[in-house]
């Protein structure tokens, strides 16, 4: 799960990992944090726009996933960022 935010700033892009605990772990889940903060680092920190702010939240298959998939997961999700949500309707019943 991907959630970001642009401030406006002209700040560099920040990113942030939750890792919870149905993730592992802690040093499983801290594998996964170090994995996903290094994935943002080397592939979104030049291809976002200043002051954006990206927080990465690691579902519990993640620590199932090598640095490969999750690689492909997070530029996958960061090719979406621009892109305007769906909204399921539901219906009233």
């Amino acid at each position: 799960m991907l959630v970001a935010r642009c401030t406006g700033q002209d700040l560099p892009p920040q990113f942030g990992v939750i890792a919870g605990k149905r993730v592992g772990n802690a040093p499983r889940r801290n594998l996964i944090r170090r994995r996903l903060r290094e994935i943002c680092r080397l592939n979104l920190a030049t291809q976002l726009p200043s002051g954006t702010q990206l927080v990465v939240r690691a579902l519990p298959n993640a620590a199932q996933s090598d640095y490969a998939e999750l690689a492909a997961e997070v530029k996958r999700l960061a090719r979406r960022l621009g892109q305007p949500r769906k909204r399921e309707v539901q219906d009233g019943n």
